[in-house]
């Protein structure tokens, strides 16, 4: 186990450069791409020359790890036999680097130098924008952040559907039903004098004669309407009207006045006597009948 963690690709050009840190907390890089990075013809080779001739400074600045490996050029090896091979993989530290460029002669030396100076010191400082090695962290963060808004995108709809009220248009209503009656009742007196309308035609007309006497806009409390129960479609007007008590008394007015003109009424104008007012009169008889 070579305790290595590779910190960061970064590019020198067009070459990439792997950036390790072992346990010590040394910045390395490969003795292949030191020698890539200053355009030696055969990398390994010209690094290792430079490390012989200052041996005593390098050993110590280098970390040699050797690794099982398949090399498939030996041919006529069986596998078994080539899998056993053992390859050594030279990394210098950030000050054998620079001591590697400063003894080398190649045009690029002191730019790769400064470049890799900058590199760890951006990593020392918490600066470095380690993109390819933290990649996948950064998806899975995009992943999980995309996630966690549909969610709460998904508990807004699922707050906002659970707030809108239930539509009442299904519930039964006393006042629908005395206003149809009324509706009814001014349908068969115009039909009976040459009209020929329906109960659709009677609501039309009597809402335009509300809407003109009280200089009322009722398409407003449509969409009133529409937005309090959530609704995609026009409610019927008789819901609206219904539901908002200061157009439905001015409504209830408009027919009572039209009902009026035409001198007419309801079957059941006549105040309908309750339990209550049954009982009421009862009593009132005993205290009459006490005194």
């Amino acid at each position: 186990m070579n305790n290595l963690k590779l910190i960061t690709t970064e590019n020198f050009g067009e070459l990439s450069c792997n950036f390790y840190r072992n346990m010590n907390d040394d910045i390395l890089l490969t003795r292949e791409q030191i020698g890539q990075a200053l355009e030696y013809s055969d990398p390994s080779k010209a690094i290792r020359k430079i490390h012989l001739k200052h041996k005593d400074r390098l050993d110590e600045l280098c970390v040699r790890i050797k690794d099982k490996t398949f090399d498939n050029t030996q041919t006529g090896a069986s596998r078994e036999q080539n899998n056993n091979l053992i390859t050594e993989r030279v990394y210098y530290t950030e000050r054998g680097i620079m001591e590697i460029c400063r003894w080398s002669r190649r045009t690029k030396a002191n730019i790769f130098m400064d470049w890799v100076w900058d590199i760890i010191e951006s990593y020392r400082h918490n600066e470095l924008n380690m993109s390819q090695n933290t990649q996948p962290l950064a998806e899975a963060i995009t992943t999980l952040t995309q996630t966690v808004i549909k969610l709460q995108e998904d508990v807004s709809s699922l707050k906002e559907s659970t707030s809108k009220k239930q539509s009442p248009e299904k519930q039964y209503s006393r006042w629908k039903t005395n206003t149809f009656k009324k509706l009814a009742i001014i349908t068969q007196f115009a039909n009976e004098h040459g009209q020929d309308l329906q109960l659709k035609d009677s609501i039309h007309i009597t809402v335009k004669e509300f809407e003109d006497t009280y200089n009322i806009e009722l398409s407003d409390y449509v969409q009133a309407y529409k937005s309090e129960f959530g609704m995609g479609n026009n409610p019927y007007v008789m819901n609206v009207i219904d539901h908002y008590k200061e157009i439905r008394d001015l409504y209830t007015m408009t027919l009572d006045g039209i009902m009026q003109k035409l001198n007419l009424q309801t079957e059941n104008n006549t105040v309908t006597k309750n339990i209550f007012d049954t009982l009421a009169m009862e009593l009132c008889q005993e205290e009459n009948k006490g005194e």
